[in-house]
């Protein structure tokens, strides 16, 4: 793989060529910054003007994917004709699309029992919580004392083994958070291909 610093002029001037270019961001961490608790992350105006001026030209095809559920991803971004790109890519909307990947509604039953589990279990230790996003859930420790942060880690593990085992979920950690998902051949990147 390039580092994108080396090649910057051939992708310009790709750019510049194509007659279509499809620009997907990620949300937080990317667009937004990280902030103590998902309710609080807020796109800057300037950023959100900048995609809104991207989205109005017929040359690009404008795209936000995010670990954030679909309507919560809609809500945070709020800018019409534009695709949307909700927990990992398991739930899509845009101009001519609907989607839900089927191991996603697949696994929602499961999702909400262990949703249950983990705010019952995770109740004792301040800071940490689930977040239920339909198709997926997080649990967040960013706010945990450190002494805590294995804990939770063990909790989500006993949790979620069996299903683990019986490939109906995975487990994923990402910044000072664990991605529970349906198990399946499935994220981000794929729901770009």
């Amino acid at each position: 793989m390039k580092d994108v610093a080396t090649c910057w002029k051939d992708i310009v001037r790709q750019i510049q060529q194509a007659r279509k270019v499809y620009l997907f961001f990620d949300f937080d961490g990317t667009l937004a910054p990280i902030a103590p608790r998902p309710e609080m992350v807020t796109l800057d105006a300037s950023i959100k003007e900048s995609l809104r001026r991207l989205s109005r030209s017929d040359k690009y095809v404008v795209g936000i994917i995010s670990g954030r559920g679909l309507g919560d991803l809609r809500q945070m971004v709020g800018i019409d004709g534009i695709l949307y790109a909700g927990n990992h890519g398991f739930e899509v909307e845009g101009p001519g699309i609907i989607y839900v990947n089927p191991a996603a509604i697949m696994s929602r039953k499961v999702m909400e029992s262990v949703s249950q589990t983990l705010a019952r279990e995770l109740r004792a230790l301040p800071g940490a919580f689930v977040e239920d996003k339909v198709y997926s859930l997080s649990v967040h420790y960013r706010q945990c004392a450190k002494g805590d942060v294995l804990r939770v880690k063990d909790i989500v593990d006993q949790a979620t083994a069996h299903y683990r085992t019986e490939k109906q979920l995975r487990a994923t950690f990402g910044k000072k958070v664990v991605e529970i998902r349906p198990f399946a051949d499935w994220d981000k990147g794929r729901i770009v291909e």
